[in-house]
């Protein structure tokens, strides 16, 4: 059924209004996005490849179509995984075409009563209000906790829901207390090894004398800038592809090693000490640990970042900055004070990921900061139409970090990441605000890139019982942000990890914020395609960088029988699982 003519006049105005007609030109049809897409990959069906959605684009654009069903099923098909982009030669922001298109329909498009209540609830009561998200998980814990579960389950009444419902309800984490979501830190000071740090490069391996030798000779300087990686990423004819493995899949990366510690396999998943002893505190002066550093891996770059601020003119009195030391600058940055993006979801429902990402940073020598006042990222309003709040959002959380003098705004969650990261874009025609976005968005890295840049995995002996490990990309952490290759080092930095590449690691697995809930079909058709390479390579671990990416797996295992046998964590949680236990207490 077509629009009526007054609805698709002003579809089609919002288009012009909103879409960059010579990023719809710069595509020049070629195909090279279509092996790359996972639907077209699914459907083999032009319409549902970029190639064919941007044409659709331009036909509404150009007043040659009408934004009718067919139309808009396509656009809402699409995962928004940004696959298209590296591998695009004319570096066309797919991306941001989309989520202008989607804008322009849901602005303008008549909707019934239930979808605006919908959309009102979730877009502009719940999401942008963090109390009334506790709230809402507070009640998800009740009935996990309450028996009402149980009971649930054993009446059959969860049949009433719609089966993706009922599958989603059945792989959710256990929801933290109340309390727990609601006593959060604000600041925390690097932790205090006191020289007790067990550095790789004493080890017994680091103890042979031709290791130590080749740990003398310092490695090249390889700064990666983010600013620049991210002004090469985004002009216009750049074609920046996400790093890729040298492993091919189910390639063993690395002999196993021996003298593992006793601790069982879930040693690697959320453990209840990632909830202690957020130290408020500040560290103790003078740890200066001695250092033998091994020489970097062959197969990756060593990166390294600029000096920390730690002068402590600019820095409030509270603040107190532990001393690396002379030795530790020779090998590692300067210990970094950075601020922590903590999500919605992930300082609720995946609270014990939060505490455990806080722990490793502190570990890594990081001062962190995490400012009350910070919001949702907006990802899910921007990529579902509702741009006017994802700009609200994007305001908010600019005031919470740009007075806090850091050098970095982590985020352990690649879709919060990757939009973000954008902020720029998405206020640029905003004038008070566009300078200012530009500012956070250039401090916007991934938890991973700053463990490596911190020395992380080469300052601790990590280890794990023996297990085979693999990793599955979060798509925007790969597209967007472009990391890919630091996730896989920490996790084979691993005494004890014996890593598989996953065969189309970088394909996304169906989640997609709420795809997966809204896509049901398309969505379980590429987890179900993914699942039958997890046994290919028979891991005991699937290791992701994104909460909706780690459900979608656990629903995968799940589906493909495999519960019991194969795990799936976030990287988080799998690297405090492999820290020695004295660094817990």
């Amino acid at each position: 059924m077509s629009a009526d003519k007054g609805e698709f006049t002003a579809i089609q105005q919002a288009f012009r209004e909103k879409l960059d007609e010579n990023e719809l030109m710069n595509c020049m049809r070629c195909g090279f996005c279509l092996p790359a897409c996972p639907t077209y990959i699914q459907t083999q069906n032009e319409a549902a490849s970029p190639r064919g959605r941007i044409a659709l684009m331009k036909a509404v654009y150009d007043g040659k179509a009408e934004p009718d069903e067919d139309i808009r099923h396509q656009l809402d098909l699409c995962l928004g995984c940004r696959a298209c982009e590296p591998v695009c030669p004319s570096g066309v922001q797919y991306g941001r075409l989309l989520e202008g298109a989607r804008a322009a329909i849901v602005e303008n498009k008549k909707q019934s009563l239930r979808e605006k209540a919908l959309r009102k609830l979730a877009f502009k009561e719940l999401f942008p209000n963090p109390k009334r998200m506790r709230q809402a998980t507070g009640l998800l814990r009740l009935y996990q906790k309450s028996g009402l579960k149980k009971l649930a389950e054993a009446t059959g009444a969860l049949k009433i829901l719609p089966e993706s419902l009922r599958e989603m309800e059945s792989i959710l984490p256990d929801v933290p207390a109340k309390r727990e979501m609601e006593e959060r830190p604000t600041y925390l000071a690097p932790m205090a090894t006191n020289g007790d740090v067990h550095l790789q490069g004493t080890n017994r391996e680091a103890a042979r004398p031709e290791v130590a030798a080749a740990a003398a000779t310092p490695a090249a300087d390889t700064t990666d800038d983010l600013a620049e990686r991210r002004a090469v990423a985004n002009t216009d004819h750049a074609v920046k592809s996400a790093p890729e493995t040298d492993a091919a899949a189910g390639q063993t990366v690395g002999a196993v090693k021996a003298g593992l510690s006793d601790r069982d396999v879930t040693a690697g998943f959320p453990d209840s000490a990632a909830a202690e002893g957020l130290s408020k505190a500040d560290p103790a002066e003078g740890a200066n640990p001695g250092e033998t550093k091994l020489p970097d891996s062959d197969d990756h770059e060593r990166l390294s970042d600029a000096p920390s601020v730690t002068e402590t003119a600019n820095q409030p009195s509270w603040i107190a900055v532990t001393d690396p030391g002379s030795r530790m600058q020779e090998h590692f940055s300067a210990p970094k004070r950075v601020a922590f993006f903590a999500g919605c979801l992930m300082d609720t429902m995946f609270l014990e990921t939060n505490n455990a990402t806080l722990k490793l940073l502190q570990l890594a020598g990081c001062e962190v900061l995490i400012p009350s006042d910070q919001a949702c990222c907006g990802a899910l309003h921007g990529h579902s139409g509702e741009l006017s709040g994802a700009k609200e959002l994007a305001k908010r959380n600019i005031q919470a970090f740009e007075d806090l003098g850091v050098e970095a705004i982590i985020t352990n969650a690649g879709g919060c990441g990757a939009f973000l990261m954008e902020y720029d874009h998405l206020l640029k025609e905003d004038p008070e605000w566009a300078a200012r976005a530009q500012v956070f968005a250039e401090k916007i890295k991934d938890l991973s890139e700053v463990l490596i840049e911190c020395g992380f995995h080469e300052r601790f002996d990590l280890s794990l019982p023996h297990q085979v490990v693999t990793y599955q990309d979060s798509c925007h952490l790969r597209n967007v942000m472009k990391t890919s290759d630091a996730p896989r080092r920490l996790i084979q930095a691993i005494d004890g990890v014996e890593f598989r590449e996953l065969q189309e690691a970088h394909v996304c697995c169906g989640s997609a914020g709420i795809y997966n809930l809204l896509q049901t079909e398309m969505a379980t058709s590429l987890i179900d395609r993914k699942m039958a390479f997890v046994k290919a390579i028979a891991p005991q671990v699937i290791v992701t960088a994104n909460p909706g990416c780690l459900l979608q797996m656990k629903l995968g295992i799940k589906r493909a029988g495999l519960k019991g046998q194969v795990h799936a964590v976030h990287i988080a949680d799998f690297l405090w699982g492999s820290v020695p236990q004295r660094f817990k207490a």
